[in-house]
């Protein structure tokens, strides 16, 4: 399965595959098993994943509602 993703995932750059791997992982663990119903992260930590989120983007946007917010009062 992981390297049907690699090769999906990187077509046919395979130079890289250390770089794509992270995602692959995050991505089979998070999917729902079609034989136990549930994704091996719940079954694992007995909670399910939280949403993914960047927080960088999430700081930088933050701040220009800041400022945008401070510019309009």
């Amino acid at each position: 399965m992981v390297k049907n993703c690699l090769k999906k995932v990187l077509n046919g750059e395979f130079d890289d595959w250390d770089a794509a791997l992270p995602g692959i992982t995050a991505a089979i663990n998070l999917h729902d098993n079609g034989r136990t119903r549930t994704a091996p992260f719940t079954l694992f930590f007995n909670r399910t994943s939280n949403n993914w989120s960047d927080y960088v983007l999430e700081k930088v946007l933050g701040d220009r509602a800041t400022l945008l917010d401070e510019a309009l009062n």
